[in-house]
């Protein structure tokens, strides 16, 4: 028995021995650290984080966050250095100090967050660097360098949203209003939309509006989502809660008359064209958005003629607005042209010498329409410069006209521009 008692003794004395070696794996990691020997300290502080007996110590956790705080900020070779072995330092001190927080310790939680009389907190110092390097992340993933940026720009965001809740005093949001935690909600739903990750989506965007969080840019790329999915009742459903917390502002308008459009609620459309000219009457895409809306409802309806003269006016008014606005201008090329259309077919079945007096009159009301077409598409080539489609437009009116010298002519620079690839 006796043999057995000393066993134990030594099996207790080593434990003991062990956890002691493991707390001095800390303490060796702070003297480290005040002498900005960080090459120690981290090697130290990651001992002690992986053993057992301390990586839930919150001492353990508030150095571990001291750490790798001094090796994301510095700026020697040495710091270069480490940030190469190991790229992740400052999330890595956010998510020590937030581990920290989780333990409960009085002491070192006060510290991490701030609550320290004097001390602005570990948590406010480090959470900017971790927001910046998610927003590199983004980017580098947007310029094709990083497959998984997205991913990790979503971590890292979402790392900083789960210190908001210890930050009592708003120490964060005062600091930096971009890190509101409104703000960074936002942000890691919209790189959740880049992802195409719909849940989180939800989660994030859904969830401010449902608080009714006044920022367009919510609204606008929860509408961009849900047509993504097909679900364009829910897209004009939180355009619409957009619209009534800010009922002026340009781009909801722009996206709420979007989705009318796509949804072929022209009369609707009609409606709520007509009120936001009402209150902007100098903005010309609303008169440009009218007009292609009314000639929306003429090809269902061929009848109303009437759609047509509004959507002519309507294009004029923009253009009276906007004269530089080339989609406009080629619009009114495209409404003059087919205006010529049917005068032009019923020219061509009269009889030229039987019925002389017929046919010049029809010759002369489809020239003049051609030659107001020709007008509008040499504008809008003299504010965009040579393209395609409308020179395709201009070489067939042309056509109409019998020029055959400036059909070849503007053939050859289509040729031309297409051979360049342009």
């Amino acid at each position: 028995m006796k043999f057995f008692k000393h066993v134990f003794l030594i099996i207790a004395m080593a434990t003991t021995l062990v956890a002691a070696a493991q707390k001095s794996n800390i303490t060796t990691a702070q003297i480290s650290l005040r002498d900005r020997d960080y090459k120690e300290a981290k090697k130290y502080i990651d001992l002690a984080a992986a053993n057992e007996e301390t990586k839930n110590n919150p001492k353990m956790w508030y150095t571990r966050g001291d750490v790798y705080f001094a090796i994301a900020i510095d700026t020697t070779v040495v710091g270069q250095a480490l940030r190469l072995m190991d790229p992740e330092p400052a999330y890595k001190s956010l998510e020590s100090y937030i581990n920290c927080l989780k333990t409960g310790d009085e002491k070192f939680s006060k510290a991490a967050i701030g609550q320290i009389a004097g001390d602005p907190g570990k948590v406010l110092g480090i959470a900017p660097y971790v927001y910046n390097e998610g927003l590199m992340a983004l980017q580098r993933q947007n310029d094709g360098k990083d497959p998984n940026g997205f991913a990790t720009a979503i971590r890292y965001f979402e790392l900083i949203l789960t210190a908001f809740p210890y930050d009592k005093g708003n120490k964060i949001k005062a600091a930096n209003t971009e890190l509101s935690e409104n703000m960074v909600t936002k942000n890691t739903g919209k790189v959740a939309y880049f992802k195409k990750d719909w849940p989180l989506v939800n989660k994030y965007l859904v969830k401010l509006a449902n608080e009714n969080f006044a920022d367009a840019d919510v609204y606008i790329t929860l509408s961009k989502a849900f047509q993504e999915q097909g679900d364009t009742a829910s897209a004009i459903k939180y355009v619409e809660i957009g619209r009534n917390l800010l009922s002026e502002n340009q781009d909801l308008i722009t996206e709420e008359l979007v989705l009318y459009s796509l949804t072929r609620q022209g009369d609707k459309l009609i409606e709520k064209l007509t009120k936001a000219i009402e209150s902007d009457p100098s903005n010309s895409k609303y008169y440009y958005y009218r007009a292609s809306t009314y000639e929306g409802l003429f090809k269902n309806d061929i009848k109303r003629t009437d759609y047509l003269d509004k959507a002519e006016a309507d294009y004029k008014k923009s253009l009276e607005i906007d004269p530089n606005d080339a989609d406009v201008n080629t619009l009114l090329g495209i409404m003059y042209f087919n205006k010529a259309v049917p005068i032009i077919n019923e020219r061509e079945n009269t009889d030229n010498e039987k019925q002389k007096k017929k046919f010049d009159d029809l010759d002369k009301q489809a020239t003049e329409l051609l030659n107001i077409a020709i007008k509008y598409y040499d504008a809008s080539l003299s504010i965009k410069g040579d393209d395609i489609d409308v020179l395709n437009y201009l070489k067939y009116a042309y056509a109409q006209l019998r020029n055959m010298e400036k059909v070849s002519e503007i053939g050859k620079k289509i040729d031309s521009l297409k051979a360049s690839g342009k």
